[in-house]
């Protein structure tokens, strides 16, 4: 197995998460317009016990408010402008992976037919990561066919209102043929643990949580220099909870659980990816995990918990490959590239 570079990691990933995070600080802030609101609430409340006026109606003309539209116009227009900053990382990206598509197809074609595919498991990680901190990442294990790893996030405990990391399984494999090999790639998740998110009540509405987990399969070119990454179709959707307290008028606290019993997320990647004869490509697969509460200071909370039980835990068996193309050692008369 070739030797993989643990700072060239960290610089792909760098660069990944640059445009990955799109609107993340933006998503922010909207947290922090709902937290500034409910400041306004506690005077509010004070003000209207003392002036007899009705909740109801301020709260209507709250919502008319001409000035809270022209914010939320604001905000709007900037995200857009972000994301149009951000376009033509992405465009080179989805390029990519065209043009990986079509040396794969290239080279089929050249390969004398019959001809049966085979398989090649890789049964373990050659490092499990967490990015962009070492925060909430706990005890890990790699082993053949049963890799897994722990997180705990707590909110309320790691002081921090919003956050977003990534845990990783790195799978590398080594196409020591002289020869082009084409590939199909798969892999899964399996989660054991439990969520929950938990917010207070408040005058006109209480305090938010949301929690947003995802799985992705992402493919690296390692052969280039810097390695460049096709993205193997959309992340799968893990769990997404956005609490809302309610006001005095409706339930005021709210939680919502989700428990994990080895629950399978499966992704694959089956429009052939093209590695050059005697170069070497990397696996990542990704639990991406991101969290907000807009109010700290209140007893909302947001927990993830992949790790306090012995039976809880991320596990990620194996990458699969389909070659489609000869085994090294086998006759094979095409160039190791299209021509």
């Amino acid at each position: 197995m070739s030797k993989i570079d643990e700072s060239k990691l960290r610089n792909m990933l760098a660069a990944r998460r640059r445009y990955s995070n799109l609107g993340q600080e933006d998503f922010s802030r909207s947290w922090e317009r709902r937290t500034n609101r409910r400041a306004s609430e506690v005077l509010l409340k004070s003000f209207l016990a003392k002036a007899g006026l009705d909740a109801d109606v301020l709260n209507q003309l709250m919502a008319d408010n001409k000035h809270e539209q022209h914010e939320m116009r604001r905000f709007m227009d900037k995200q857009k402008a972000e994301a149009a900053k951000y376009l033509p990382s992405r465009y080179d990206t989805y390029r990519r992976g065209i043009d990986n598509r079509k040396n794969a197809l290239g080279y089929l074609a050249t390969i004398p037919a019959p001809f049966v595919s085979w398989f090649a498991t890789l049964d373990k990680p050659f490092i499990i990561y967490e990015y962009p901190h070492f925060k909430y990442l706990g005890e890990t294990h790699i082993e053949s066919m049963n890799s897994w790893l722990k997180f705990y996030i707590d909110s309320s405990s790691a002081f921090i209102n919003s956050d977003s990391t990534e845990f990783i399984f790195f799978f590398v494999w080594t196409n020591e043929s002289p020869y082009a090999a084409v590939v199909n790639v798969s892999s899964s998740v399996a989660l054991s643990g439990y969520c929950e998110e938990s917010t207070v009540g408040g005058f006109f509405s209480g305090n938010s949580s949301f929690l947003d987990i995802s799985a992705e399969l992402t493919l690296w070119e390692w052969w280039e220099d810097p390695p460049q990454q096709i993205l193997a179709g959309n992340p799968s959707q893990v769990l997404d909870i956005d609490v809302q307290g309610g006001g005095i008028f409706g339930q005021h606290g709210k939680s919502e659980k989700q428990n994990f019993d080895l629950n399978s997320y499966d992704f694959s990647y089956n429009n052939m990816f093209f590695i050059p004869g005697s170069s070497t490509a990397v696996f990542q697969v990704s639990l991406n995990v991101r969290y907000t509460v807009d109010d700290s200071s209140s007893d909302g909370n947001v927990t993830a918990d992949f790790s306090t039980d012995p039976n809880y835990f991320v596990l990620c068996p194996s990458v699969q490959l389909e070659v489609l193309t000869p085994p090294p050692g086998a006759s094979a008369l095409a160039p190791s590239t299209p021509s």
